[in-house]
């Protein structure tokens, strides 16, 4: 009953702005728990010291269903949160790998014609290949390929 003697201040002075004003400035999981206490509260006050949930409509119909449904959504939403943020962890390590892949076989088809290995006219091919590659989705960087050009 966190918030038990807030809410009892706020139904008594019969400001309902106030009220829902006050619930909104919490996160949203302390908000279910505001609206369930609230409820109760709201209960006891009338039955109690007669104040009527006139002011309140009719709130309280499926009410408790509504406010699972709340919950449920903002569990969702932090659950997608969560998902999205090791979706894009997931997407780093994996460019970062494919970096380094692509680092390490364009290193060893450069290493193929600078030292003139036995696939160096393949290498040639599969390099000139890969620069136009590059060109036409704007990554080709000329450093990454200069100790071909030098021979």
């Amino acid at each position: 009953m966190k918030y038990r003697e807030k809410l009892i201040q706020l139904i008594k002075a019969d400001d309902k702005e106030a009220l829902f004003g006050w619930i909104q400035s919490h996160d949203g999981l302390d908000q279910t728990a505001i609206l369930r206490e609230f409820k109760i509260v709201l209960t006891e006050l009338a039955e109690k010291e007669g104040y009527g949930l006139g002011i309140y409509g009719d709130t309280f119909d499926d009410f408790d269903e509504k406010i699972d449904k709340f919950e449920d959504a903002i569990l969702d939403v932090k659950f997608t949160k969560a998902q999205l943020k090791m979706i894009e962890e997931d997407k780093e390590v994996v460019e970062k790998r494919i970096n380094e892949g692509i680092e390490a076989n364009r290193a060893y088809i450069i290493d193929c014609i600078v030292n003139n290995r036995p696939n160096a006219a393949e290498m040639r091919q599969l390099a000139d290949d890969l620069i136009s590659f590059e060109k036409k989705t704007n990554t080709y960087q000329y450093e990454n390929w200069e100790p071909i050009f030098l021979l």
